[in-house]
């Protein structure tokens, strides 16, 4: 049955769901995965966007065995921007760079919690530094960029038609990525990396007790009064650093991989990405002004991630769920989804929320695993919590549909990955 819903000023169609199809729905959308305690999925209902960007989120499982013990590590990346470059390169080349420093520590006898700490922040920085580089090499300072014509520096960048190897490094530059990366250790140690507004959430039980929570990640967004702070002791002065909630009064995040717009000076956005057909989105030009008139002393986005260890066992843990998702989730339990009763963000009470609907059952081993979950979201402990963020049927059955079916041709609500997975010692 078809129905309507108004967002914004325009009017758009929906199907009316009930159960069991909406369970069915739900299902067929996502990407979703179990192995033993391991928990995975990904979710975004706009499969065909108009821009053609679908899921920008990527979500990376690896398990190490580094002399003889296992480690494991689990992260997702949230690209955003107008093309996947930048969380495609972040995503395939993370992972090895901190295996092969890891493994360097371990070998060297040389591990310590400092030490691991260290090596985690070093890579995420080390990655970033990677993508300015491979600017660099193709438009090494303002001044050479000056003395260039529009057409030249086209010809240098829009090389597609001849692999497209600078064009890559361009668009690295003009996209980019959060990342929340889980480091589990052999002997109970847990590290998370914190880049951008992704969030990591540890429960912990004691023998038969209750479980306690601990958000072990950082709101990098430019609401968070910390991060205010932070960018006003850097930028002193310059009035409109953060407005609207928003660096610049453009983008979110206030730390990233990529989106070098906002740590790089003006005249790589005006002459450089500017430049780059198909770079940056259509109608940018609003956007190209605030960043060229307030881009003054950069860098505004720091590539510097937070680093969180501890130790279950020092904790007095016997039983552990560990959970990361992208932002997309706390927009859904908070309302922040083209929803005029979004509520202020409370990741400490999501976080209670999150572990009291699925820790417990994250220790038994999957009947599924290897399995997408067809037909079945409440068996998929990751897709329980899309599925409890979207409204649960029990509650809300109109506005899960909608959120399932709009006929939208942009997106209307943030793509979102989950990440469960029950651990014991």
């Amino acid at each position: 049955m078809s129905h309507t819903i108004t967002v914004g000023t325009s009017s758009f169609k929906y199907t009316l769901l009930s159960e069991p199809q909406l369970l069915a729905e739900i299902s067929r959308i996502a990407l979703a995965h179990c192995r033993g305690t391991l928990h995975t999925a990904s979710f975004q209902p706009n499969q065909a966007p108009s821009n053609g960007i679908g899921n920008q989120d990527v979500s990376v499982i690896e398990d190490w065995e580094i002399e003889g013990e296992p480690w494991k590590l689990r992260a997702i990346f949230d690209g955003h921007a107008n093309g996947n470059e930048t969380v495609d390169f972040a995503s395939q080349t993370l992972p090895s760079m901190i295996r092969d420093r890891l493994s360097d520590i371990v070998r060297t006898e040389s591990i310590s919690t400092e030490n691991i700490k260290i090596s985690l922040a070093s890579a995420i920085i080390d990655l970033d530094n990677s993508i300015t580089e491979g600017l660099f090499s193709l438009f090494p300072q303002e001044k050479y960029i000056n003395n260039l014509t529009d057409e030249e520096i086209q010809k240098v960048v829009n090389d597609k038609d001849t692999g497209g190897a600078n064009f890559t490094k361009v668009a690295r530059c003009m996209r980019g990525t959060t990342a929340i990366v889980a480091l589990v250790g052999p002997k109970g140690d847990v590290w998370v990396a914190t880049i951008g507004d992704s969030q990591a959430v540890l429960g912990m039980k004691r023998g038969a007790g209750e479980w306690s929570v601990r958000v072990l990640s950082s709101n990098h967004n430019a609401k968070d009064t910390i991060e205010i702070e932070r960018i006003k002791k850097e930028h002193p002065g310059e009035e409109l650093v953060v407005t609207d909630d928003r660096v610049l009064g453009v983008i979110a995040v206030t730390r990233a991989i990529g989106d070098h717009l906002f740590k790089l000076p003006s005249v790589y956005t005006s002459r450089i990405f500017r430049n780059a057909f198909q770079g940056l989105r259509p109608g940018s030009e609003e956007m190209i002004k605030k960043i060229t008139e307030r881009n003054l002393t950069p860098p505004y986005l720091s590539n510097s991630p937070d680093i969180v260890h501890l130790n279950l066992k020092d904790e007095g843990a016997s039983h552990a769920c560990l959970i990361l998702c992208s932002d997309g989730l706390m927009d859904l339990f908070s309302g922040g989804h083209n929803r005029t009763n979004a509520q202020p963000l409370n990741i400490s009470k999501m976080a209670e929320s999150w572990i009291r609907m699925v820790a417990e059952e994250s220790l038994v081993p999957s009947s599924n695993s290897g399995q997408n979950n067809i037909g079945d979201a409440k068996s998929n402990l990751a897709l329980r919590l899309v599925y409890e963020g979207l409204g649960d049927s029990r509650r809300d059955e109109e506005r899960m549909s909608w959120m399932l079916t709009l006929e939208m041709q942009e997106k209307w609500m943030d793509d979102t990955t989950v990440i469960v997975e029950g651990i014991t010692l």
